[in-house]
């Protein structure tokens, strides 16, 4: 494929624009950023691709933005022995043309039209390659994906002497390859598992092996079970002789049982009667310490009541002390008071001294800095009011610089191919041109281009007209029109020349200089406020000042300095501190003297409290025990004690002859004869009965499986099984022998791959050495055809870790040696392969290695189609004999 011209319209942000490029070597297309560059390879690809009814985003993104037009593309290109121009217009007024000039004329137009530019393609040029020669930007930096690319394997596998090109050994050996891989297929699934239907048969013998060990258990498990029934009859036998003897062990053990609950009954009689005389003893003893405990409380009583009398007695003098304590602290306290209120009133005194003198201070620090903010708001309002009458902006200014530097291009230009006229006056006279007077003096000659018409009047001696035909090229034109920008710019920044402009600009500059210098000093005065702020801080220390010299605190400040006033209300508060610590120590030993009182009024409280109990509790005490003792005297409760201590032991000598017969009787070694007794009838019983249904049911099944055929349906399984793992054993025999000859022919097609991968390596290392030198070599994966390593100079590092600069400048080498492989002509001369596009690359390069690409760019033009588009034209400056256009 060749790209002979791409035209576009009302294409994204291209209103109109054409292109045409050098069939072999490289054609640089450079422009400003948004001129369109990228929008010319997207283009052609959107005109190979999309349908001109389809209503893809990719088909709505190439409409311009807020104009309803129809994006509109033609290109010019040859594929094969094929000449075409093919045409397209999406969205608005769809149009689809095409027509082929050879190597027979074609017309054809809509779906026809794009359904036989797709056939030439399929049939002519692998686009999947064109498309991966693509190097975009604002993608990520990455190498080609050709390892697919039928041209280039084909053209490698013909460059490296093999039949790749031809109908030969090549196609054969695919074909071989092909016909292996699908018997393969029979066996394994293209991930190398083994197919459904052999994991089927496989379990199928599995299952028939299952089958068979379960007809011989059956047999196996029928021998058994018959010679499980005579076991069981012997058991039997033995079992029903033990019954009887068992049936009298538990007649004996029975009678035993009874006898031993008779004594059970006389012990439990006796543990009662010793529990009542249990219970009267306790309430005997209960009685008696009663009685001793009222004798005790009345004494104690007594005893307690004597001894608080003597305390209450001692106690009284040191209460007097207390209170008489407490009066001398309260004075003491009362009096430091007063002391403390007198240095606080001093203090407070030279204290408003003291603010008043800093108060004056600050109002005239306040007042200084409100002068310097209020002069400089006026500066910054008459700078401000310079600037806004002041039309001439930074940007109107750059147009008018631009604008005359047209007008002087235009005017050179116009007056390249213009006549002059010279007019040299003998005397001075009165002179205008074309309607402007013109102060013309002998010695100095009037000179004048004459662009389309001029006019002179010669005072009123003469009219001389002086014209020529318009410029074929339009610089008249352009400088008219320039002329008419300049003036009206000149007009809008309300300026009458370009030196007008200039000196505003300047003055303008000066102004804003000027505004921000008096914003910095108003900063710097009003600091961290705002003029209202600042002007109500000086009217409240204003005020203050005021209020102060009202209350008399002025007539302290006749010869007093601000740090003497200071001075003065230190020492103050000195003597004010050590009156409060004096009074604080007054008021805690007042406050002492009131817990000591408080202490020995609590204390007090608390005898007369406990006086008045110890006196009642006295009272009680004496009262309950004459009325106990009323009711029965001290020796009959001791006569009660000693019956009650008669019975318990009587009672007790019962319990222990009852205790004495049981245990000889071993109650437990009785009921335990008689609960293995009937354990053991029960158990035999159980026995017996689970044999029976086990003999039954063995009967049973020798009765039912004996007569099923077993042996024969074991040899019935056994002949299948046999049968289906000779089938097993023969197809992975065929399988073993196909995967065998598929891997022989990947090693052979590995062999031949890193066999024709040669060319393309050595064509980028005769690429990379005019950009390294000649000690550089790269590693190429032969499946993927990317590159692996570069090895410079000895030091392999691989692709990834190279520099960004370098990792690009291999990415664009192995597209042009790719292009350059598939390039050759056919036998009738038609150039063969497809274009590389590179899009704004090598902007990593350093200007040493874009000298060295450009020889690099040039030596693979001599093969293939290169085609640069870019915005910084000095990066291809180094391709000898490009072919230059300039967007824009």
């Amino acid at each position: 494929m060749r790209i002979h011209r791409i035209s576009l319209r009302e294409f994204r942000g291209v209103e109109n624009l054409e292109v045409e490029f050098d069939v072999t070597g490289v054609t640089i297309v450079e422009g400003r950023n948004e001129i369109g560059k990228t929008s010319i390879a997207d283009a052609f690809l959107h005109l190979l691709d999309m349908k001109d009814s389809s209503a893809a985003t990719k088909v709505k993104e190439m409409q311009p933005i807020g104009r309803d037009v129809g994006p509109f593309v033609e290109a010019g290109f040859a594929v094969g022995p094929y000449q075409l121009v093919y045409r397209k217009r999406w969205l608005k007024d769809r149009l689809t043309e095409l027509d082929i000039a050879a190597p027979a004329p074609e017309q054809l137009t809509g779906e026809a039209a794009h359904n036989r530019v797709i056939q030439i393609l399929e049939e002519c040029t692998d686009t999947d390659l064109f498309r991966a020669l693509r190097y975009q930007q604002g993608f990520e930096i990455s190498q080609a994906s050709i390892g697919d690319a039928q041209s280039l394997v084909a053209a490698l596998d013909a460059v490296a002497g093999g039949a790749g090109s031809g109908t030969g050994a090549g196609e054969g050996h695919d074909a071989l390859f092909d016909r292996v891989g699908a018997e393969r297929l029979l066996f394994f699934t293209p991930r190398g598992q083994v197919t459904v239907a052999r994991k089927a048969r496989a379990e199928q013998l599995i299952a028939l092996e299952g089958q068979s060990r379960g007809i011989e258990d059956q047999i196996r498990g029928l021998e058994e079970t018959a010679d499980r029934v005579r076991q069981i009859d012997l058991e039997l036998l033995g079992l029903r002789a033990e019954a009887p003897s068992a049936a009298e062990q538990i007649v004996v053990h029975t009678r035993n049982v009874r006898e031993i609950e008779g004594l059970e009954h006389r012990l439990e009689l006796s543990r009662l009667s010793y529990d009542a005389a249990t219970a009267k003893q306790r309430e005997a003893v209960a009685a008696r310490d009663s009685r001793t405990v009222l004798v005790k409380a009345a004494t104690d009583a007594a005893n307690l009541l004597v001894t608080l009398d003597e305390a209450a007695r001692m106690a009284a003098p040191g209460l007097e002390e207390a209170r008489a304590s407490l009066a001398r602290e309260a004075l003491a306290h009362e009096t430091a008071k007063t002391a403390l209120a007198s240095a606080e009133q001093d203090a407070l005194t030279i204290h408003q001294v003291v603010e008043l003198l800093d108060l004056r201070l600050e109002r005239d620090q306040l007042g200084e800095r409100l002068g310097r903010a209020s002069a400089a708001e006026g500066a910054i309002r008459a700078a401000e009011g310079f600037l806004a009458g002041c039309t001439l902006t930074d940007g109107l200014a750059r147009e008018i610089d631009e604008a005359a530097k047209l007008h002087l291009v235009a005017k050179v230009r116009a007056e390249a191919g213009s006549p002059h006229l010279v007019i040299d006056v003998l005397r001075p006279i009165d002179v205008t041109v074309n309607g402007r007077a013109r102060d013309v003096a002998p010695g100095s000659p009037l000179e004048e281009t004459v662009s389309t018409e001029v006019e002179i009047v010669i005072g009123d001696v003469a009219r001389i007209s002086v014209s020529r035909p318009a410029s074929p090229d339009g610089a008249v034109d352009d400088l008219a029109e320039a002329t008419r920008r300049l003036d009206g710019l000149l007009a809008q920044g309300g300026v009458t020349s370009v030196a007008d402009a200039h000196e505003l600009g300047r003055e303008r500059l000066r102004q804003e200089t000027e505004r921000a210098s008096e914003r910095r000093r108003r900063t710097d005065a009003l600091r961290d406020l705002e003029t209202p702020e600042l002007e109500a801080k000086l009217g409240r220390a204003e005020e203050r000042v005021t209020v102060l010299e009202a209350d008399g605190a002025a007539a302290g400040t006749e010869g007093e300095t601000l740090d003497e006033a200071r001075v003065l209300a230190n020492a103050a508060d000195d003597r004010m501190r050590a009156a409060r610590i004096h009074g604080e120590h007054c008021q805690t030993g007042e406050r002492a003297a009131e817990a000591a009182l408080r202490l020995f009024e609590d204390t007090e409280l608390k005898r007369t409290i406990r006086l008045a109990d110890a006196t009642a509790e006295a009272e009680r005490s004496a009262h309950a025990l004459g009325e106990q003792r009323a009711v029965s005297g001290d020796d009959g409760l001791e006569t009660a004690l000693r019956e009650s201590e008669a019975a318990v032991v009587a009672e007790e000598t019962k319990r222990l002859d009852a205790e004495q017969s049981l245990t000889e009787g071993d109650p437990g070694t009785a009921r335990a004869l008689l609960e293995n007794a009937t354990g053991l009838q029960e158990r035999i019983m159980r026995d017996i009965q689970a044999r029976e249904i086990a003999g039954a049911e063995a009967r049973a099944i020798l009765g039912m499986v004996g007569h099923e055929g077993l042996a024969d349906g074991l040899a019935t399984v056994l002949a299948e099984q046999e049968e289906l793992l000779r089938d097993v054993n023969a197809e992975n025999r065929r399988a073993a022998a196909v995967e065998l000859l598929h891997d022989l022919l990947v090693v052979k097609r590995q062999a031949a791959q890193l066999a024709y991968v040669g060319p393309f390596r050595d064509k980028i290392n005769g690429y990379a050495r005019i950009i390294f030198g000649h000690g550089v070599e790269v590693e190429v994966d032969p499946s993927t055809l990317e590159i692996v390593s570069r090895t410079l100079n000895g030091t392999t590092v691989p692709f990834a870790l190279l520099s960004g600069g370098a990792r690009e400048q291999f990415c664009v080498l192995a597209r042009l040696a790719c292009a350059a492989l598939v390039s050759p002509a056919s036998a009738d001369g038609t150039p063969g392969g497809v274009p590389v596009i590179i899009d704004d690359a090598l902007g990593y390069s350093d200007p040493g290695r874009l000298e060295a690409l450009g020889a690099a760019f040039t030596a693979a033009g001599r093969d293939c189609q290169v085609i640069v588009l870019t915005c910084e034209p000095g990066r291809y400056r180094g391709i000898g004999g490009a072919k230059t256009m300039t967007l824009g």
